[in-house]
C-alpha cells in the first residue's frame, strides 16, 4: 500500500481529537467522584452542636466556597456564640451570613466561608474535620439540625461546597429531632393544631413514664405521668397561641395552640 499523506494527516487529527475527548471525559468523571458530606452531631456532654466535613473520596486543593444552614426549635443560640475549630479558619474562615431568622417557632442561621489557601494536607476517604461548635443547651439541643428544606433552598442556604472553584458533590448527615439510637417516634399528639384539649398517647413498651410540655423557649410548663400505650389529656384552653413541645420516653413532638 502506497504512502498517502492525506490519510496520515487525517489519522493524526482523529487520534488527537479522541485523546482530547477522553481527557475531557476523564476530568469530568474525576470531578463527579470528588465527594464530601456535611455532618452534624449533638454532644450532650458539652451541650453543643458540632459540624464536621467528612471526605468520601480524596479531597485536596483550596476549598473556595462553603455554605450551610443550621436550624432548630426553642431558643436560638446567641449571635456570635459559635466557635470555629482551631486551625480550620486558616483554610476556611466561616462567618454568619445575615442575622438569625426566626419564624413559627423555628430559628435558622446561615453560615458561609471562602477559602484562599490550600488544605494543609489532602483528606483521605473517611477523614472527618470538625469545623465549628455551637452552644445550644437545655431542651434546645435535641432539635438542632442541618436545614435542607424549602426555606434553605429559597434563601441560598443549602449545603454547598467547592474546591478550586469547582462544585464538590456530597450530602448531609443530620440527626432527626430524636437521637439516632432512640426508637422510632410513636408518641402521638393530637389534634394538631389544638385549641381546647390536647391528647397525648404514650409509646408502646415505654413503661411508666413522665410527659413534659415545654414552651418555645424550652421552659417546662406541665408534667404528667402515664403508662405505656395510655392517653394523657391536657386542658389547654387558657394557653397562649404558639408552638409547644411534648417530650416523653425519648420522643419529641412539636404542636401548635391557636
Amino acid at each position: 500500500m502506497s504512502y498517502n499523506p492525506v490519510i496520515e494527516h487525517s489519522m493524526k487529527f482523529l487520534t488527537r481529537y479522541y485523546l482530547s475527548l477522553l481527557l475531557l471525559l476523564w476530568g469530568h468523571t474525576g470531578l463527579a467522584q470528588t465527594s464530601a458530606d456535611l455532618v452534624l452531631r449533638r454532644n450532650m456532654q458539652t451541650q453543643q452542636a458540632e459540624v464536621y466535613l467528612r471526605a468520601n473520596t480524596l479531597v485536596s486543593g483550596v476549598l473556595t466556597n462553603l455554605q450551610f444552614t443550621l436550624e432548630g426549635e426553642f431558643i436560638s443560640p446567641a449571635s456570635g456564640s459559635w466557635q470555629q475549630a482551631p486551625g480550620t479558619a486558616a483554610w476556611m474562615p466561616l462567618q454568619e451570613s445575615g442575622p438569625v431568622f426566626s419564624a413559627s417557632g423555628t430559628w435558622r442561621q446561615i453560615f458561609a466561608g471562602f477559602g484562599l489557601v490550600p488544605l494543609p494536607s489532602p483528606w483521605q476517604p473517611g477523614t472527618e474535620i470538625l469545623l465549628l461548635t455551637v452552644p445550644v443547651g437545655g431542651q434546645a439541643l435535641p432539635s438542632v439540625r442541618i436545614a435542607t428544606g424549602a426555606w434553605a433552598q429559597d434563601n441560598n442556604g443549602t449545603f454547598y461546597l467547592e474546591a478550586d472553584g469547582k462544585p464538590i458533590t456530597g450530602g448531609v448527615e443530620s440527626p432527626l429531632d430524636l437521637e439516632p439510637d432512640m426508637a422510632p417516634p410513636e408518641l402521638l399528639v393530637y389534634p394538631n393544631p389544638a385549641d381546647h384539649t390536647l391528647m397525648i398517647t404514650l409509646p408502646i413498651a415505654a413503661g411508666r413514664t413522665t410527659v413534659g410540655v415545654y414552651d418555645s423557649l424550652g421552659r417546662l410548663l406541665e408534667t404528667q405521668a402515664g403508662d405505656t400505650g395510655t392517653t394523657v389529656t391536657l386542658d389547654i384552653r387558657t394557653w397562649p397561641a404558639g408552638h409547644y413541645w411534648v417530650r416523653a420516653a425519648g420522643h419529641a413532638v412539636l404542636f401548635e395552640v391557636y
